[in-house]
């Protein structure tokens, strides 16, 4: 038991830096739409489809690294391959606009949103017992969910109140991924310490 605990802290050690990456990307994201008000639809679904690129390849690395300390990694793969391919639809979009229509780039990252919400909060809910403060994953997931079914269910949302929905999801979950990769860090210096006594 101790020397799961351990290689758990180690692992956290090693990837909270991860977490925060991805959070400051998601707030300046957030800030950007925030500073051009008057930015289009396509670049707002582009920037937002880089993000999801990026963050996908993180999970599945932590995933994949974290595989032996974390249970249901399997989600994190599966998240982060969905992320990564959400990602590469939305930012071809410009390119691929005879194929793929807005109104179906609207659905696929209400679903992603959804599904990416979903692993948030399984992740929260499996690993409370390992980690303080699982409520940042679960309150991240609980966001990314409504703005998924908020897209979902208006399909033909205007351009700027559709664009405020990602600028407050990006603002909202760009501050709470960085809280929680602070939170992370505390935890694992204070799991590794505790072992080391």
């Amino acid at each position: 038991m101790e020397n799961s605990r351990t290689l758990l802290g180690q692992f956290i050690s090693d990837t909270w830096w991860i977490v925060l990456l991805r959070g400051i990307m998601l707030l300046l994201f957030g800030i950007l739409f925030m500073l051009h008000p008057g930015i289009t639809l396509i670049t707002v679904m582009a920037i937002l489809g880089a993000y999801w690129f990026v963050d996908g390849i993180f999970m599945i690395v932590t995933s994949v690294v974290g595989h032996r300390q974390i249970k249901g990694w399997g989600w994190g793969i599966l998240s982060g391959i969905l992320g990564v391919l959400a990602g590469i639809v939305v930012m071809l979009h410009p390119v691929a606009g005879a194929v793929f229509t807005q109104l179906f780039l609207v659905y696929f990252m209400g679903f992603t949103a959804i599904f990416k919400g979903a692993s948030e909060i399984y992740f929260g809910i499996r690993l409370r017992k390992e980690i303080t403060n699982e409520w940042a994953y679960i309150l991240i997931g609980i966001i990314s969910i409504i703005f998924g079914v908020f897209i979902l269910r208006n399909p033909d949302v205007g351009s700027s109140l559709l664009i405020w929905m990602v600028i407050i999801f990006s603002v909202a979950g760009g501050i709470l991924l960085i809280v929680r990769s602070f939170q992370l860090n505390k935890f694992a210096k204070t799991l590794t310490e505790n072992t080391e006594n």
